[in-house]
């Protein structure tokens, strides 16, 4: 608790550009932004995607995660959807008025291999997801005529391009940035500093695990084991 004599900013606008997270991140290799040259923001930005991408396969990020809405349709089975899905994390299906949400769960590819008669129509209550550069979920049962049926699919999704001009923000939390410049320091030590990557290295993955500690839902977990087969009746 501050006192009353404690005079702060009143404000929460810390955000940097990634223009100015490339710079903080040369700054880490000792190369001071009256040094950068075309070729280093050229260099930057490449990685600095390249970490990006790392970092949806680090995830899920809370940041990331939406819910898309997709209609579905009597008999058929696949949707495509959006392409920049990193995975499905939850999907209902919403039918009837009032309308009622319906949890159904995911199976693999080879459980839904095993169906025999795919065609079957009903409420659907699982779904296979299928990661292609165009990613698919396949249903089963297939929706029958008694919709009409949404699809509510909460996924991870990617992280926007991080682009240099324009004074364009990263799509990250602020509790992400020093992950960010630590991460790209890390990434561009490899080419400009080698001789302290394994410094820059330790530096991102104590920042990554600061970040990642904190980028959860704070909720209980409950595990209720299930004892029944151990007992006879």
């Amino acid at each position: 608790m501050f006192t009353t004599n404690v005079v702060t900013s009143g404000t929460y606008n810390f955000f940097p550009s990634t223009a100015e997270i490339i710079v903080g991140a040369f700054s880490r290799l000792a190369i001071r932004r009256a040094e950068l040259t075309e070729a280093h923001m050229s260099d930057a930005i490449l990685e600095f995607n390249a970490f990006l991408a790392t970092f949806n396969d680090l995830g899920p990020n809370l940041a990331q995660v939406d819910a898309v809405t997709i209609p579905l349709i009597q008999g058929t089975a696949t949707y495509t959807v959006p392409a920049e899905t990193v995975t499905v994390l939850d999907v209902i299906v919403r039918y009837g008025s009032p309308s009622i949400d319906r949890y159904i769960y995911q199976i693999s590819r080879t459980e839904y291999a095993a169906i025999p008669n795919k065609t079957n129509q009903g409420v659907p209550n699982q779904y296979w997801f299928d990661r292609l550069a165009s990613p698919t979920i396949t249903l089963y049962f297939v929706p029958d005529g008694n919709g009409p049926y949404q699809l509510i699919v909460y996924r991870f999704r990617q992280v926007q391009d991080a682009i240099v001009t324009g004074g364009i923000q990263p799509e990250v939390p602020n509790r992400a940035i020093d992950c960010l410049i630590a991460g790209l320091a890390h990434r561009l030590s490899r080419i400009y500093a080698p001789q302290v990557e394994d410094k820059r290295k330790a530096d991102a993955a104590e920042a990554f695990a600061i970040y990642a500690k904190q980028d959860t839902e704070n909720v209980n977990m409950y595990i209720a084991p299930g004892l029944s087969g151990y007992w006879r009746t």
